[in-house]
């Protein structure tokens, strides 16, 4: 299955394709911001105001209160945690190498949705590209090759 599909297989497992986007401004929102949003930059088709939940939603969010928040990408094959670049001070062109070897073939969605759901977690957040830059999706706002998709 490929990786993107299996994310949503991973969503849909927790019963989190009710997160639809929005479709109007928040209300608390002033005209500048508004402007603001309406000149927002699309990137794959998405803007920051398609991201932004309704106030149902966002109520929803605040009541499910125990979710999962997960960082997952280069950083994880030498188990080191996702400040290990800088905090060991590798430089760019060394970490980028890592790429090479990141490849999820035993990434099983349906596992860890359901370790999830079985722990009573409502949501879960996936960071899916980290500060590093690396994507673990295939983005025309990627730094150039720097995504799962063009990687191992």
């Amino acid at each position: 299955m490929p990786f993107t599909r299996s994310l949503f297989v991973f969503a849909s497992i927790l019963g989190m394709t009710n997160l639809a986007p929005a479709e109007t401004t928040h209300p608390a929102m002033g005209a500048d911001e508004a402007a603001s949003e309406a000149k927002s930059k699309i990137i794959d088709g998405v803007s920051s105001s398609d991201l932004r939940l309704s106030d149902a939603q966002m109520s929803w969010w605040r009541d499910a209160k125990f979710g999962l928040f997960m960082h997952w990408g280069l950083y994880a094959i030498p188990a080191k945690g996702e400040w290990w670049q800088h905090s060991a001070k590798i430089p760019n062109e060394e970490y980028a190498k890592l790429a090479d070897q990141f490849n999820p073939k035993h990434f099983d969605a349906n596992a860890w949705a359901n370790a999830a759901k079985e722990a009573g977690m409502k949501y879960v957040v996936l960071t899916a590209r980290h500060h590093d830059g690396f994507a673990l999706w295939d983005s025309s706002a990627s730094y150039g090759d720097f995504t799962s998709v063009k990687t191992a």
